[in-house]
């Protein structure tokens, strides 16, 4: 009994992470954040890797 609600504890955890939670709340904010977390580490990556390039290589790009 205890092993079978570890389980399960584990397998709804499991899905939490996975984002199954959501898609079957329909959380719209939830992607909203995805796409605007994604979004601004991107560009920051981006911004940072350019900032390396035109340092070391001195690019007029």
């Amino acid at each position: 009994m205890l092993l079978q609600d570890r389980t399960i504890k584990y397998r709804s955890a499991l899905k939490y992470l996975s984002g199954g939670y959501f898609i079957k709340q329909g959380n719209i904010f939830f992607y909203f954040f995805l796409f605007l977390h994604t979004y601004f580490g991107l560009s920051s990556f981006y911004n940072h890797y350019l900032k390396i390039n035109d340092s070391t290589s001195k690019s007029p790009l």
